[in-house]
């Protein structure tokens, strides 16, 4: 197999001239195909088969051409079908080339197999197919065509390496000769082989990496120049020194930090410690001045005195309304007759308790409120006033879902005015005729409590819940149930910011990590500002999931754990401060409930136990603020199909081959995410794990013109990523242990990376120490040149310098003892 790191240059004999002669053609591919040759002018793409356009990906020298969108590497039998593209320069000069050198990199794409595949094409003047010990050199067409080998002094570069090859023709001499070299070693010449006369010029592209779609070449090609000579061997040197020189200027990894800015990032700083203290008490004060808390957040309680004492200690503080709210003024019988607060009820008529609260001892149980229901909408935008009054900064809404969160475990409201707001959207949605089929006769006296038990046979609330995915009028009634809970968020949200005068954010209990296979009600991801969510899993793929779709979103999430083990409580704690987002401090946690009884003892973390890692945050915010995750990957994910186990294995894929990513998140069903054309574009590869057909028509589109730019590869799912340059780090050491880098851009440029171990003690009470573990940085260039680093770990604040191994392909950092976490702060330039 030829390696897709070869670079080819045919030189042909004892030419003499000067070194600094320009090439006729000189493509670099840097995201156009503009020609720096002395021609000038610029190269076009000619697509043989849809859908395996070439274009650009990141190579050594910053951009290069990718091919590897083609079906086939070589081929040309009739039963093979057209298969990738091509790249033609097409101009007079060249299709009168005598004697010409013609020089390239090239790299054969992973898993490719041993075939003949081209290079160049000039009809009848030129064909050039590399093999393993040198090229093929077509001379004439049809029955004159000539085929000639010219061999290389050394074998062709392995697969997986960049080659160098350069072909020079003298006209004259009627000789040829190859010389062949890779990024590690300088090109070595061929002997002559002679050749015959080309026949006249005849106009025509000379094409590259294919031609009239037989015998692609997939892979990669880069730096491709066209000389109107044969360059001298040290000529051909001197073109490689430029080269090999260049290849330090690959694109930064800090410039590859994409995304949008959505101003709800603003509301934090990376380095924010964040408490809830879930009640308002003033045991918790001292608690949160030794945490080193900056945000109070999720905090029940509207007396201001107490809200202007968490402001004197210099934090902000969160007021908490939930989707119960003044379920204590109403009455504790379950029938819903005569109850005043607007309380969701069943078909039976009976009040809903949340299944979690059903143990629960209180004298009025916890009955969930209608969101459509004026009497509870009434009740939720007093209590919003009231934490106004109390000077909260921001609000917090427990139990948010409300009448969508029965639609998923299959229990909605059939109150009055339920009722009538799904007869307008049955009005707004339906035809006539659709009516007339679903059996709905006059729409104005239409009852759904009515029609399911006359229509579907639904004889009581237990056999509704049973069944309710197979109802006739299932999926109207759960997206107008759902719709409303978004109407209720925007009007009680508009409301909150008229009382207050200023924007109010409003957070709910949610992440996105532990849900089932739609994230854990994603419909509102749009409507509120951060998500403060309470997490029963525990497990490292989860939490990195949480974190990247909140990012891919464009939100802040903040992990409230469930310290059921330590171990994995302090990683996580770990991750999330690596990933970007925040960790409420474990102390005053709720934990559950017991199995239909009351709820478990709240936790309560002791200093000794988290203080440490909260003290590192506190003593370093310069390695947190600022820092943002860089990416030379998206993850296209579509939240109105989402596919959650899918996400949660390629995001953890990701991390573990060391491949900095990005979720790039869409969404039109319910909360509306739309997907940018210019973020997609910054992404040079872009996995679809959504299709892009499933998106709605304006994402579709700006997919479209994203890949119109050829600057992006759009791969499968199960795509091979090993072989694409897209990993820039590799942890040394054991399976549990992960490397995430954030970056910022200079000047000075600077990097950091979070290592985090996940290696658990047998009972889960700690994390597995290891006494030597190193990261090693795979792609130097793109981290600029590293200079010196630093290591700081809970416990060491004042840090400690790290040995810098400098090697021509990696830089190795090793940390002499993990425990779980270690951030190293490199120095570069």
């Amino acid at each position: 197999m030829i390696s897709l790191a070869c670079s080819l240059l045919l030189a042909l004999s004892v030419p003499t001239g000067a070194q600094d002669v320009a090439p006729l053609v000189h493509l670099t591919f840097e995201r156009n195909l503009d020609n720096a040759g002395s021609l000038g002018g610029a190269a076009r793409f000619e697509d043989y088969a849809a859908g395996e356009e070439a274009g650009f990906s990141l190579g050594p020298w910053g951009w290069c051409l990718d091919n590897t969108a083609a079906s086939r590497h070589g081929g040309s039998t009739a039963t093979d079908p057209p298969a990738g593209s091509a790249v033609a320069v097409e101009d007079p000069a060249l299709d009168t080339l005598g004697s010409y050198t013609i020089t390239c990199w090239f790299r054969q794409a992973p898993g490719t197999t041993e075939s003949v595949a081209r290079l160049f094409c000039k009809l009848g003047l030129l064909d050039i197919l590399p093999h393993r010990s040198g090229v093929s050199l077509g001379i004439g067409e049809g029955a004159t065509k000539v085929i000639k080998t010219v061999p290389s002094a050394v074998p062709m570069a392995d697969p997986g390496e960049w080659a160098f090859a350069a072909l020079a023709l003298d006209a004259q001499a009627l000789k040829a000769r190859l010389s062949v070299g890779t990024l590690r070693s300088a090109p070595q010449a061929g002997a002559e082989v002679e050749v015959p006369p080309a026949p006249p010029g005849k106009p025509g592209p000379l094409t590259i990496a294919n031609a009239f779609n037989i015998r692609p070449f997939r892979g990669w090609m880069d730096n491709v120049r066209v000389y109107d000579r044969a360059l001298a061997s040290e000529e051909v040197a001197a073109v490689y020194q430029a080269d090999i020189g260049a290849a330090k200027t690959a694109p930064l990894l800090a410039d590859m930090v994409g995304g949008h800015a959505d101003p709800r990032r603003a509301l934090f700083r990376p380095s924010d410690i964040c408490f809830s203290t879930r009640w308002q008490n003033d045991e918790s004060l001292p608690v949160m001045q030794a945490f080193h808390v900056t945000r109070d957040l999720w905090t029940y309680g509207s007396k201001k005195e107490y809200a202007d004492k968490i402001k004197a200690l210099g934090m902000t503080y969160e007021g908490t309304l939930n989707g119960m709210w003044a379920a204590a003024n109403g009455l504790p019988q379950p029938e819903h007759e005569g109850d005043t607060t607007g309380r969701a009820y069943d078909v039976d008529g009976m009040k809903y308790i949340p299944t979690w609260m059903r143990g629960w001892k209180q004298k009025v149980p916890n009955y969930i409120g209608c969101c459509n229901h004026p009497d509870f909408r009434a009740l939720f935008r007093k209590g919003g006033e009231e934490l106004i009054a109390a000077g909260v900064d921001a609000i917090h809404v427990d139990d948010w879902a409300m009448n969508a969160v029965w639609c998923r475990v299959a229990g909605t409201c059939f109150c009055e005015h339920c009722m009538a707001g799904f007869r307008e959207y049955l009005k707004q949605h339906l035809t006539a005729e659709q009516l007339t089929q679903a059996g709905i006769g006059d729409l104005g006296t239409f009852d759904y409590a009515a029609y399911v038990r006359e229509h579907d046979g639904v004889r009581n609330a237990d056999e509704y819940r049973k069944r309710y995915r197979e109802l006739t009028l299932s999926p109207q009634f759960t997206d107008f149930q759902i719709g409303s809970l978004r109407r209720f968020f925007r009007e009680s949200g508009a409301h909150i910011d008229e009382v207050a005068g200023r924007h109010v954010p409003i957070s709910v209990n949610n992440q996105f990590g532990d849900g089932g296979a739609d994230f854990s009600y994603p419909y509102c991801a749009d409507l509120h500002d951060f998500q403060v969510g309470e997490k029963f899993r525990d497990d490292m793929a989860s939490h990195i999931l949480a974190c990247k779709l909140a990012e891919g979103i464009g939100m802040w999430q903040v992990i409230s754990p469930m310290p059921y083990r330590l171990g994995p409580t302090y990683a996580g704690l770990a991750t999330t401060y690596a990933l970007g987002q925040l960790y409420l401090v474990p102390w005053d946690i709720y934990m559950g409930v017991e199995p239909n009884g009351p709820p478990l003892p709240r936790f309560f973390g002791s200093q000794e136990d988290f203080g440490p890692y909260y003290d590192l945050i506190h003593a370093h915010p310069e390695l947190f603020d600022d820092y943002a995750a860089p990416a030379l990957v998206g993850v296209l994910v579509n939240l109105d199909e989402p596919k959650r186990q899918e996400t949660l294995a390629l995001c953890e894929r990701l991390v573990r081959l060391g491949i900095p990513y990005r979720v790039v998140v869409g969404a039109a069903k319910y909360a509306r995410i739309p997907l940018r054309a210019e973020e997609i574009a910054q992404l040079p590869t872009v996995i679809a794990l959504s299709p892009p057909e499933t998106f709605c028509t304006e994402d579709q589109a700006a997919i479209k013109e994203a890949l119109a730019s050829r600057c992006v590869r759009l791969l499968e799912p199960n795509a091979n990523l090993d072989g694409r340059g897209l990993s820039v780090l590799r942890v040394e050491g054991p399976e549990g242990v992960i490397a995430i880098p954030r970056v910022k851009p200079g000047p000075p440029l600077s990097a950091v990376i979070h290592v985090v171990n996940w290696d658990l003690t047998a009972d889960g009470s700690s994390v597995e120490e290891y006494g030597s573990v190193t990261v090693s940085l795979t792609q130097p260039a793109m981290w600029g040149e590293v200079t010196g680093a630093r290591l700081y770990e809970p416990g060491n604040v004042e840090g400690t310098d790290l040995a810098v191994e400098s090697h021509p392909n990696s830089v190795r950092l090793t940390i002499p003892r993990l425990r779980t976490w270690a951030i190293i702060h490199l120095q570069t330039q």
